[in-house]
């Protein structure tokens, strides 16, 4: 049976190094530099590079900020459509209006006309009236 190794990364050279699980919690030397390493417990893992954490954080937060701007273009969209609602009420109360303004302006119009008509037959006789017999 093959004995269990701890594979960990030298913190002088970076160098992939292997110790049998029997080192673990040990201090040895690094064969590559020669400098000393702590052999990491079985259970304990390899400690992420700082730039991973940055990195994951600037995700996170590039994340969350696409989540915020697409809720924000949401609402501005459902914001634009009300409005686009609105104004289509608007357009349609006042091409009503509009068509009843010009009914009503027809009914002057003919008023108008009926009222020459009758001008015209009560000048007929008053004309009529002046006449001498």
């Amino acid at each position: 049976m093959s004995e269990i190794k701890v594979t960990f990364r030298c913190d002088g050279c970076d160098a992939m190094l292997s110790f049998p699980s029997t080192d673990a919690g040990t201090v040895q030397d690094c064969p590559k530099c020669g400098g000393w390493v702590d052999v990491p417990e079985v259970t304990r893992r390899e400690k992420a590079p700082p730039w991973k954490n940055l990195h994951d954080e600037l995700n996170a937060r590039y994340f969350e900020e696409n989540v915020r701007q697409q809720v924000e273009i949401g609402r501005q969209i459902e914001v634009a459509w009300d409005q686009l609602k609105q104004a289509g009420e608007r357009h349609e109360r006042e091409a009503s209006l509009l068509a009843r303004e010009e009914e009503g302006l027809d009914r002057a119009l003919r008023l108008l006309e009926r009222f020459e008509r009758l001008t015209d037959r009560f000048e007929a006789l008053i004309a009529k009236w002046k006449r001498p017999a």
